[in-house]
């Protein structure tokens, strides 16, 4: 079916075979087109056919989620909930706070709804603490007004100090403002003084110094002094402003 500008005259029949053609087809310039000549929008049980359409065959691609977007943008019927939420899980399994922040402002979602996702927000923040993605974490709690369970940093704090990776442990301090737990910083500090007295018997004075090195890294950041152990005076270069790994 082809309609033409030169088309004089269309009966209401013709005119909602077109809208349902260009929806289904995602003919979107001339969708646009018929409404503008047409002065009518077309229904909106056939905008909300199109949008389940396009959720039902996105499979993983962003573009469907773009036609979703360009529907609305076009007929200005919003997406009913259902769709809403399916676009907006299947835009952070793709990784990626972009995409999702793109679909909440050319569908004007409100933030309030965020809450209806939560366990997939959560989810993905789990995610992006394992990853280390202390950028899109702000982003999605600056997006959504959810912040990540404070479970998730902590076991975020206590992988990264686990794996002596301190630049991580203090990129999601300061974006989450999360404080890490006082006892398992204890944990980390009586674990860590374990293994530099272990290889400082051992007479391996260089494993044992990569150990006494995170001691004072751990204290450097976490704010917090070790209980009940004693180690040996810092070195005058030592400072503050050195790099922490």
């Amino acid at each position: 079916m082809n309609m033409t500008e030169h088309t004089p005259k269309i009966n209401p029949r013709e005119l909602q075979d077109y809208f349902k053609q260009y929806i289904q087809e995602k003919r979107f310039l001339e969708l646009a087109k018929l409404i503008e000549t047409w002065e009518t929008k077309p229904p909106e049980y056939m905008v909300r056919m199109g949008y389940k359409t396009y959720i039902e065959e996105t499979q993983g691609r962003k573009v469907k989620l773009f036609y979703i977007m360009k529907l609305k943008e076009i007929t200005g019927i919003k997406p009913d909930k259902q769709v809403i939420k399916e676009a907006c899980e299947l835009s952070l399994k793709m990784d990626s706070p972009e995409i999702l922040e793109s679909f909440v402002k050319r569908v004007e979602i409100e933030i309030e709804f965020f809450k209806e996702i939560q366990p997939s927000i959560q989810k993905t923040y789990i995610d992006y603490v394992a990853d280390g993605k202390f950028v899109d974490i702000s982003k999605l709690m600056e997006l959504t007004g959810i912040k990540p369970e404070e479970t998730i940093i902590h076991k975020g704090y206590e992988s990264y100090l686990e794996e002596g990776k301190f630049i991580s442990f203090a990129g999601l301090k300061k974006r989450t403002g999360i404080k890490p737990d006082p006892t398992m910083i204890q944990f980390m500090y009586k674990k860590y003084h374990f293994n530099f007295l272990k290889f400082q018997k051992s007479s391996s004075s260089d494993q044992a110094g990569e150990w006494l090195d995170r001691i004072r890294k751990l204290k450097r950041l976490s704010r917090q002094e070790p209980e009940g152990i004693t180690l040996p005076e810092e070195e005058p270069s030592a400072s503050a402003s050195e790099d922490v790994e």
